[in-house]
C-alpha cells in the first residue's frame, strides 16, 4: 500500500459549503483499486479512510496522524455519521463493496463502510494466517529425526527415579520392582545357625535398595501408602537443520509407577523453536493436540526438573557466534543444574532475537546483556538493525568513549544509559563536555543533575562542585551534589533569585546551607507555636486556675503545671517526644479540661525540661524524659509516689 502517495492524493472536492460532507471515490494505484472516503469540513479535508483488498488505514489531516482503528473505536465515526452524503457517494461505496464481495444490509454509506472494513480486516487476517502457516510448514520440513541419545538420556533420568514397592509380613517381605516389573519375596531375618548374608535387611520407606532381579538401584516405598507414584521432568533437545537453523525441541516426560506392572513413560513434545541470528519462531502444542500454534515467550522459569541434550551442536549452526559464557550473566552462583540449563536456553533464544548481544558482551556491557536476556531478547532499548557498538546503544562515539574510560561498562544499565542520553540532548551538551557530564551523572542521579543544570552550564557546575569538594565536610562528589541540590531547593522555596550568584554559588556551601536550614526550622517552629497557642488558648487560663496543691517540691525537684501551649510544644521539642504534637491528645485534653500536663524540673535549673507527666483525675497516667526514656527511674518514681501522697492528702482535706 502506497501510503504517502494516497495521503497526498487530492481527491474529489465538495460543491457546497456544508459543515460536514462525506465523499467517496475509487482510485487505482499501481494496478490496485482503492476506496477513498473523505470527510470535509466545509471545503477543508480533515479526515480520510482508505480501503483496498490488501489492507486499510485512516488518516487525520488535522493532526497529521495515521491509524488503523476499527469503527467502534474510531473517534471520527460520529462525525462521519453526521456528514452529508450524496447519492453518488453511496453508489461508489456500494460499487466497491461489490468489487471485494462484501455483503451489506443498509443503504447508509457509513454502515456500508463498516461492512467493507470488517471484510478487509477478515481478508487481512486470512492472508496473515496463511503466511504464518506456510512459514510453519517450511520450518517443520527442516526438522531432523530425533537422535537416539534423546531416549537414552530420558531413560537415564527415569532410572534415577526408580521405585520398589514392598509389604512386610513376619520374617518375609513382598517386593515389586517398577523397573523390571518383577514380583518376589525375600526373607528379612536370618535362618538359625546360618550366616545372615543369606537374608535381606528389613525394608524401610525411602531407603536405597538394589533389585536382585534386574540389578537397578531404587528407593523403597510401602505398598499401602500410595497406589501410584509420579515423576515429571522437562527435556531440551538441540538440533541443527540442513540450512544451519538451530532448533530446540522441548519434551514433557511423565512417569507413573504402581505396585502392579512395570513403569509407564509418557513423552510429549510440546514446543519447537527455530532460531537464526535476528530470527526466532516459537510453536507450542496445547493439551497434546496435533495442531501446533505460533506462540511467543513461553513461560519456562517454573520448570522444576530439566535435562539438556546435544547443547554443543550450537557450534555447527548459524548461532555459532553466541559467546560461550554469556549465560553466566544470569547464572553466576552455584545453583541447581536445571537453572544452568534454563539460563543457557534463555541466552540462546535472546541471542536469536537480538544478535547485538555478542557485541555488547564482548565489550563488557554485562548488566545490559543481563537485562536483555531477562527480557528474552524482546527489547527496543537497543538498535537491532546496526552493527557498530555506539549505534547499538544509540549514543555517540564520544559518549561511548566516556563510558569505557569511566570503567562503568559492566555496571551501567539501559535506563541509566537512556537517562544520560536524555540529559545530554536536553541541555545541548557538547561532545567535549561529555566526560564531565558522565562523571557528574555517575556521582548523582538523573533528577539531581536535571535540577542543577537548570541554573548553570555543565562546565560551571563541574567547577563549583569540585570547589565545594575541597571542604572537609564532604567525603565525595555525590555528597556535594546532593547537598547543593537541597540548598538550591531551599533557596527556591524561600523565593530567592537564583540568577544572583550570591545565592547560586555561596562561598561556603556547608555553613550557608546549615544557617538557612536553621533559620527555616526556626520560622517553622515559631509559626507552629503561634498556631498552637491560638488553637489551645484555654491552656494558659486553666494552668492559672489549677490549685496550689498540684505544685509540689521534694528533695531538689519541683513539679508544676505547664504554663501554656508554647511551653508544652517546647517541652516536646527539647525532650524529643510527642507531648507537643497536634496529632496527639495531650494539648486537646488540657485545653478541654480533661487532663493536665505537668513538668518536673530541677530546682537549681527550673527552666530546663527534664520530665513530662500526664495527670488525669488525680492519677498519674504516664511519665517520660528525653527520647521517651525514663532517666533516674528510681528517683523519679519515689518522687511521684510522694507527690501522689501529697495530692491525696490535699484532696481529703478539701473533702
Amino acid at each position: 500500500m502506497k501510503r504517502k502517495q494516497i495521503i497526498a492524493y487530492e481527491g474529489k472536492k465538495p460543491t457546497g459549503k456544508r459543515k460536514l460532507t462525506l465523499i467517496a471515490d475509487i482510485v487505482s494505484f499501481d494496478g490496485d483499486k482503492y476506496l477513498i472516503a473523505d470527510l470535509y469540513s466545509k471545503k477543508e479535508l480533515i479526515y480520510r479512510e482508505v480501503y483496498c483488498s490488501t489492507g486499510r488505514f485512516n488518516y487525520d489531516y488535522e493532526n497529521q496522524k495515521a491509524d488503523t482503528k476499527i469503527y467502534w473505536n474510531n473517534p471520527k465515526r460520529r462525525m462521519l455519521k453526521e456528514a452529508y452524503t450524496t447519492d453518488q457517494t453511496v453508489a461508489t461505496v456500494k460499487k466497491y463493496a461489490k468489487l471485494i464481495d462484501t455483503k451489506y444490509y443498509s443503504e447508509d454509506a457509513v454502515d456500508i463502510l463498516e461492512s467493507i472494513e470488517l471484510k478487509v480486516d477478515s481478508m487481512s487476517d486470512l492472508r496473515k494466517k496463511q503466511r504464518e502457516n506456510d512459514e510453519k510448514e517450511k520450518l517443520f520440513e527442516l526438522l531432523p529425526e530425533e537422535p537416539r541419545i534423546l531416549q537414552m538420556r530420558i531413560e537415564s533420568k527415569v532410572n534415577q527415579g526408580n521405585i520398589i514397592y514392598y509389604k512386610r509380613h513376619g520374617i518375609y517381605a513382598d517386593y515389586h520392582c517398577c523397573q523390571c516389573g518383577e514380583d518376589y519375596m525375600l526373607r528379612t531375618e536370618p535362618y538359625e545357625g546360618i550366616e545372615p548374608i543369606l537374608t535381606y535387611p528389613k525394608p524401610e520407606r525411602l531407603k536405597a535398595f538394589e533389585c536382585p532381579k534386574c540389578g537397578d538401584s531404587a528407593l523403597l516405598y510401602p505398598m499401602g501408602h500410595a497406589k501410584c507414584t509420579y515423576q515429571n521432568f522437562t527435556t531440551f533437545l538441540y538440533q541443527v537443520a540442513a540450512d544451519g537453523t538451530l532448533i530446540t525441541r522441548m519434551y514433557d516426560v511423565f512417569v507413573t509407577r504402581t505396585p502392579e506392572g512395570a513403569r509407564n513413560i509418557g513423552t510429549t513434545e510440546y514446543e519447537r523453536v527455530f532460531m537464526r541470528p535476528g530470527y526466532c519462531r516459537e510453536y507450542y502444542r496445547y493439551n497434546s493436540e496435533d495442531k501446533w500454534r505460533k506462540d511467543r515467550n513461553v513461560a519456562l522459569r517454573n520448570v522444576i526438573e530439566l535435562i539438556e541434550v546435544n547443547y554443543d551442536c550450537i557450534k555447527d549452526s548459524q548461532m555459532k557466534y553466541l559467546p560461550e559464557d554469556m549465560y553466566k550473566t544470569i547464572y553466576s552462583t552455584p545453583e541447581r543444574i536445571e537453572r544452568k540449563y534454563l539460563a543457557r536456553y534463555e541466552t540462546v533464544e535472546s541471542f536469536a532475537r537480538c544478535p547485538q548481544l555478542e557485541t555488547l558482551f564482548k565489550n563488557d556491557f554485562r548488566n545490559i546483556c543481563r537485562r536483555i536476556i531477562w527480557q528474552r531478547g524482546s527489547t527496543n532499548q537497543v538498535n537491532k538493525h546496526v552493527k557498530e557498538l555506539h549505534e547499538i546503544l544509540r549514543i555517540t562515539r564520544t559518549q561511548l568513549k566516556c563510558l569505557k574510560e569511566g570503567g562503568k561498562t559492566e555496571t551501567i544499565g539501559l535506563q541509566e544509559l537512556e537517562a544520560f542520553r536524555q540529559i545530554a540532548d536536553k541541555y545541548r551538551i557538547k561532545e567535549r563536555d561529555y566526560d564531565m557530564l558522565f562523571k557528574l551523572y555517575m556521582s548523582s542521579s538523573q533528577a539531581t543533575l536535571n535540577y542543577l543544570l537548570r541554573f548553570q552550564s555543565i562546565t560551571k557546575l563541574w567547577n563549583i562542585a569540585h570547589k565545594y569538594l575541597e571542604d572537609d565536610h564532604f567525603e565525595n562528589l555525590r555528597q556535594v551534589l546532593t547537598e547543593y541540590k537541597d540548598y538550591l531547593r531551599e533557596r527556591e522555596d524561600n523565593g530567592d533569585d537564583l540568577s544572583n550568584t550570591v545565592y547560586l554559588k555561596p562561598r561556603n556551601l556547608y555553613e550557608t546551607y546549615t544557617r538557612i536550614r536553621l533559620e527555616a526550622e526556626q520560622r517553622k517552629n515559631e509559626k507552629y507555636i503561634t498556631e498552637m497557642q491560638q488553637k489551645y488558648s484555654n491552656i494558659k487560663s486553666r494552668s492559672k486556675k489549677i490549685p496550689k496543691k498540684y505544685t509540689f517540691t521534694h528533695e531538689g525537684l519541683i513539679i508544676r503545671p505547664a504554663l501554656d501551649a508554647k511551653e508544652i510544644v517546647l517541652e516536646g521539642r527539647m525532650l524529643h517526644h510527642c507531648v507537643g504534637s497536634d496529632n496527639q491528645h495531650y494539648l486537646k485534653d488540657f485545653n478541654a479540661g480533661k487532663g493536665w500536663i505537668m513538668v518536673i524540673r530541677d530546682i537549681k535549673t527550673p527552666d530546663t525540661p527534664y520530665i513530662t507527666v500526664e495527670l488525669k483525675n488525680d492519677k498519674i497516667m504516664q511519665w517520660y524524659g528525653e527520647h521517651d526514656t525514663k532517666p533516674d527511674k528510681e528517683i523519679i518514681e519515689e518522687f511521684l509516689k510522694e507527690y501522689k501522697k501529697h495530692i491525696d492528702k490535699k484532696v481529703r482535706k478539701t473533702a
